[in-house]
């Protein structure tokens, strides 16, 4: 009886090795391999699943209702956006109200972003110190863009807590807001501006959404309009998690993550396997 429960246990043992270092060897694992350029055929191949976010950025303002600012000379028509600039543009009117020239002093208005500040005199391409207005018409200014540029990485580093976040939008005050926006303008009705008037109009951020590209894509054009628009760069390969199977073409030398079999593993089935053979013959030479 005790041959007979020793050799079960042996041949147990056996199977439960050889069990265990099957499981070893069909674990799938990945690494980086090289492929070259001459291997011309398809491949399986993990690759990173990106994720492209779109960020949106909501402005208001204490003085500029609606995005427009008016006094009893000129009307300021504000637009925010980011559809041709990941890092974010603002385009503004000047709508000249009076029967009169009015000259835009360049040396002394400013467009400050974060407390950066950027003269009209190196945003605005044009020669000379003042930019001249007509009676009754309007001028457009639209160089004035990298508006997430400042304190860049922290605008990326916001957008990724955000998108992680359960609700995926984050609100803000005047005190905590990631950007605030200033536009200075310097202004009066002779060429020389003896006697200057000026604009000072503030923009904070006061909420972030981050969508889904498929959830944007479904958004109104009201649901986004007068919003700064930051598209998915900041969502890049550093951070990826996950990984999905792609059939690639190889066209160049690359690197990617591939499926492959551990040697280790397989050196363990093999030993496994070994090990078992020997200690069925053993029981079996010993008579039990």
């Amino acid at each position: 009886m005790k041959k007979k429960n020793l050799l079960f246990n042996l041949i147990s043992l056996s199977l439960l090795n050889f069990l265990f270092t099957s499981c070893f060897f069909t674990r799938n694992v990945t690494k980086e391999v090289d492929v070259m350029k001459d291997v011309q055929v398809p491949y399986e191949a993990e690759v990173p699943l990106e994720i492209k976010p779109v960020a949106v950025f909501q402005f208001t303002s204490d003085e500029v209702n609606n995005f427009v600012y008016e006094n009893e000379d000129l009307k300021v028509y504000y637009n925010f956006h980011g559809n041709e600039s990941t890092a974010g543009a603002l385009i503004f009117k000047i709508q000249n109200k009076t029967s009169q020239n009015i000259f835009i002093d360049l040396a002394y208005s400013s467009f400050i972003n974060n407390g950066k500040a950027t003269n009209y005199t190196d945003a605005v391409d044009i020669t000379g110190k003042v930019l001249l207005i007509p009676d009754h018409s309007y001028l457009e200014l639209n160089n004035f863009k990298g508006i997430t540029n400042a304190n860049e990485e922290d605008i990326k580093v916001l957008i990724k807590e955000t998108y992680y976040s359960n609700k995926k939008f984050k609100l803000f005050n005047k005190i905590n807001s990631p950007l605030l926006i200033r536009n200075k303008i310097t202004y009066g009705f002779q060429e020389n501006i003896t006697t200057p008037k000026v604009i000072d109009n503030n923009f904070w951020v006061n909420q972030l959404n981050v969508y889904s590209q498929q959830k944007f894509d479904s958004l109104s054009k009201e649901e986004i309009k007068n919003k700064l628009i930051y598209h998915g760069s900041f969502m890049g390969k550093g951070i990826t998690t996950k990984y999905r199977t792609e059939t690639k073409e190889v066209k160049d030398n690359v690197t990617v993550r591939k499926k492959v079999f551990s040697p280790v593993a397989t050196a363990i089935l093999v030993g496994g396997i070994i090990t078992g053979v020997i200690l069925i013959t053993i029981a079996g030479a010993s008579g039990y």
